[in-house]
């Protein structure tokens, strides 16, 4: 005779304590069921903060509004950045992902369509190299533009978001056009004064074969911000006197 399962033994924990882990669990797949696709929903809308790190003439933080739009293999970041006081249409910027290259766009927000995925590049206003040695940079948000539940979402979009700024490692960094005006405007100095920044503490990561791309003095300005600020090196990570000694001072790190 086939042994009958009795159900309505499995009705209900027998204990107390089984009770309340059965609540909590639950509770959790519902929170799960709501929290995970609001998330992913979050990921690839437009998250408005107050940079950390972006500051105009008058030493004003910026504005920036940064929307991602994963793909297979081509991943697109579009950024808008504009002053915080000023009602004038932002810029709209844009860093392409592929093959392990990150091709850097300013667009003409009227005519490109983030939607679609329509690019139309007009000059730089601005040295890319500058800040960017290794495509997408980290999201330091000094404040985020929203509220309440709003907030908490935009903050866990910027760490997952991060995370996967992370796992591109290292990128080679490229102007979306390779005519000599655009190739000059993308970088703040000319080929022959630009030198590798061959710190021991940074080579670490950023080193020709290593998880990051090498860091010259082109963006010397920018590591010098991120340390002096703490942003960098990353935990477990620290800088020696020595190398933050000649980031920090007052003249520029020399060639060896």
């Amino acid at each position: 005779m086939k042994k009958i399962l009795n159900i309505s033994s499995l009705a209900a924990p027998k204990s107390g304590a089984a009770l309340l882990a059965t609540l909590l669990l639950a509770v959790g797949f519902i929170a799960l069921g709501f929290t995970v696709p609001a998330l992913l929903q979050r990921l690839v809308r437009p998250i408005e903060f107050i940079s950390l790190e972006s500051k105009d003439p008058r030493d004003v933080h910026m504005k920036n509004k940064v929307l991602f739009k994963p793909g297979f293999k081509r991943d697109v970041w579009y950024m808008w950045q504009g002053l915080q006081d000023d009602s004038s249409p932002l810029d709209l910027l844009a860093i392409v992902v592929e093959n392990k290259t990150a091709t850097f766009f300013q667009l003409d927000p009227n005519k490109s369509n983030v939607n679609t995925g329509k690019l139309v590049p007009v000059p730089y206003r601005a040295s890319c190299m500058s800040c960017h040695s290794n495509g997408p940079r980290a999201m330091r948000p000094k404040k985020v533009v929203a509220r309440g539940m709003q907030a908490t979402f935009y903050r866990l979009t910027v760490a997952l978001l991060n995370i996967r700024i992370k796992l591109y490692g290292s990128l080679e960094n490229k102007p979306y056009a390779k005519d000599k005006k655009t190739i000059a405007s993308f970088h703040p100095l000319k080929p022959s004064q630009v030198y590798a920044l061959d710190l021991e503490s940074c080579i670490k990561c950023h080193a020709k074969g290593g998880i990051r791309a090498p860091l010259t003095n082109e963006q010397w300005w920018t590591a010098r911000h991120l340390v002096s600020t703490g942003s960098m090196p990353p935990w477990p990570y620290q800088i020696s006197s020595g190398d933050k000694a000649a980031l920090l001072g007052s003249g520029r790190v020399t060639a060896n």
